[in-house]
This record gives structure tokens, sequence and C-alpha cells, in this order.
């Protein structure tokens, strides 16, 4: 039906998509040692949610996001990094240009996908960076990053559950 509904859509159209993650507690940290053995044994790990700076027992929902649609997605455990889960959502495609935040930070990554599938990646930089981004560049993607991080922060409110 998502297939459907993004051909409906026109979305395989646009080349650009936005990637990003958000996090899925499934228990408080703190309560964590001792829920683990009862919820999601085995599937949720820890990890941590570096912009929101917390660490986290759950999952992580990973997804591109195009003309306000998410176009493709992945739930994984919270342990892996961004940059683990890229090759599982750009599978499909070729020719694209992706914005992400910083943690997409990979110069092999880069690399990886310009070379094997024409994926132009742009993420925010650090600021110890020795290359920066263009200041309109960054204006564009802090605007957009902050669009997507407030619909993130919708679905991850949505996908918690409610006392933990």
């Amino acid at each position: 039906m998502r297939k459907v509904l993004l051909q409906y859509l026109e979305t395989y159209l646009d080349n650009y998509r936005i990637i990003n993650s958000i996090p899925i507690p499934v228990s408080r940290y703190c309560r964590a040692k001792r829920n683990q053995v009862k919820i999601f044994a085995g599937e949720a790990d820890f990890g941590a949610c570096e912009s929101k700076e917390e660490k986290l027992y759950g999952f992580k929902f990973h997804f591109l996001y195009s003309l306000g649609i998410p176009t493709d997605f992945t739930i994984a455990p919270a342990k892996y990094h961004d940059v683990k889960l890229v090759w599982d959502l750009v599978d499909p495609y070729q020719n694209l240009i992706l914005i992400g935040d910083k943690g997409y930070i990979s110069q092999s990554l880069e690399k990886e996908l310009r070379e094997l599938r024409n994926i132009l990646l742009i993420t925010a930089k650090r600021e110890n960076q020795k290359v920066q981004n263009p200041g309109k560049l960054d204006h564009l993607i802090r605007k957009t990053r902050r669009i997507i991080e407030t619909v993130g922060s919708k679905w991850s409110a949505n996908l918690t559950s409610p006392g933990i």
C-alpha cells in the first residue's frame, strides 16, 4: 500500500531525500537493566541519541523523507549508529541528493555513495571540520533540518509507550 501511495504522489520524481533517525525508547534508561529481560528481549538494545544528548534502551526509527512523506524506513536496535543503516535505506536509489544531520558525517560513506550510486550526501558540518559548507547551503540545511526534527519529534511521541 505504501508503494502504491508513493507512486500516486509521484515521490519517485523527487531526487532529494532527507535522512534522519528518531529514538523509540521502550524503557527508561535507568530501569532498562531490570526490564530488558521482559521488554523486547533480544531485540531492543542500549544506544544513544546524540542530538538529544540522551541514552536509551529501545530502538531507532531510520527513514528517508521526501515531499513531506516518509518514503523508506527501517527500525533497528538503538545500538546501531545512523551511518550503519544508510545503505538499507538508499538501496533502491541512484542519482539522489541526501540531506542529513551530523550523525551521518562519514567521508568513506560519502565517497562510496557518490562512486557506487551517484548519491550526494550533504550534511551539516561540525565546527572543528576543516571544510565547511557555504553560508547559504548551511542556512538551507538548518531550515530543512528544523522541519524534519519537528516532524520526527511528533512521530517519536506517537511511537513511544506512555509511562516509560
